[in-house]
């Protein structure tokens, strides 16, 4: 469970970190007629760019301050809401604070931010002032206009897609660990991205092609106010699905697992208590290669069932309920190879 907590901690940050770099690139581009104005009155990019560094550091240190404050605290409850799912004895349980994790998160905060300001500085950088002043004007470029590369890219998608939930569903024998589950998850997550990759270029191109749709009522205005974001809406739709994903897979990974261990508990412990005892102690007798010598009083009280011990020894029989005692006879006589040789000659 902790190795698989481990991968899915990674994947969540990498997703997590594909929504604040899509977040920042929308209100970059909502800011881009500022930025504009602020070159129009004299600011140069460099300038530009030491503000948009400093906003981002001081809501990086605000928002991971903020985060792990919420973390800590909300943790405590997560972990009585697990325990209580896996029926955990709680007679323990007190404030926990992992350093390892908060190690872990700051990491990887800091890369996702890092990542970040490098985009923020490219973006200013490589922008003219004619471009900033009119951002709000243009339209997104669409990646993919060939329609024939479009439907290969669909169809090599679908197939990577479809091979991972292949994968995952009908070769569970195969999924045993951690390990073997990455794989099918990154092909997932491949294929979902270039299912809309593929998807977006494709339709607009078709639909612009056929004139009785595109110039019918308001479809060439729609269609255009679409083409005006398609590559943000890819990006988000992606992430959107990612974040699916990993919330639907998460939940149904605990509850499965939830399952299986009460069925487990209760195969494997049928009773509350067992005790076992040796019948008939010899004065002397060797187990696993190490002699042992008995008392008189043991090799007496080898000759009486496991109840009348418990008698003896002073025990309230009046607590214990459906006691059952089986008597399990052992020979020298009888090996292993002996039974196999009398069941298959």
């Amino acid at each position: 469970m902790l190795g698989i907590l481990g991968f899915v901690s990674v994947f969540v940050a990498v997703v997590l970190g594909l929504l604040i770099v899509y977040a920042n690139n929308f209100l970059i581009n909502r800011r881009k007629k500022e930025f504009g104005i602020y070159m129009t009155l004299g600011m140069g990019r460099r300038q530009i760019s030491k503000i948009i560094l400093l906003e981002t550091i001081f809501v990086g240190i605000i928002s991971l301050a903020a985060g792990l404050i919420i973390g800590i605290f909300a943790s405590q409850f997560m972990s009585i809401l697990v325990a209580k799912l896996f029926e955990a004895d709680m007679s323990e349980f007190h404030f926990v604070f992992s350093k390892d994790a908060c190690i872990k998160t700051c990491i990887y905060f800091a890369v996702m931010y890092l990542a970040v300001m490098i985009f923020n500085t490219m973006t200013i950088s490589r922008y003219k002032l004619i471009n900033l002043l009119n951002a709000t004007k243009k339209n997104e470029k669409v990646k993919m206009k060939n329609p024939f590369l479009a439907v290969l890219v669909f169809i090599f998608g679908c197939s990577i897609l479809g091979f991972a939930y292949w994968e995952v569903t009908g070769n569970v024998n195969s999924m045993q660990t951690a390990e073997k589950l990455l794989p099918p998850i990154l092909m997932g997550i491949v294929g979902t991205v270039l299912i809309f990759w593929s998807l977006s270029g494709f339709i607009i191109t078709v639909i612009q092609k056929m004139k009785n749709i595109y110039f019918k009522d308001t479809s060439m205005f729609v269609l255009r106010q679409i083409n005006n974001k398609i590559n943000t809406m890819v990006a988000s739709m992606s992430v959107i699905c990612l974040m699916l994903f990993m919330t639907i897979s998460i939940l149904s990974s605990s509850l499965a697992l939830r399952n299986t261990m009460q069925r487990e508990l209760i195969e494997m412990t049928p009773v509350d208590l067992n005790l076992y005892k040796t019948a008939n102690l010899p004065e002397s007798y060797t187990r696993y290669g190490i002699k042992h010598t008995t008392t008189e009083a043991q090799r007496e009280d080898s000759k009486h069932p496991i109840y009348e011990t418990l008698i003896n020894n002073e025990l309230d029989m009046n607590v214990l309920k459906d006691i059952v005692e089986i008597e399990v006879y052992a020979t020298n006589d009888l090996t292993w190879e002996n039974f196999f040789r009398r069941q298959f000659l």
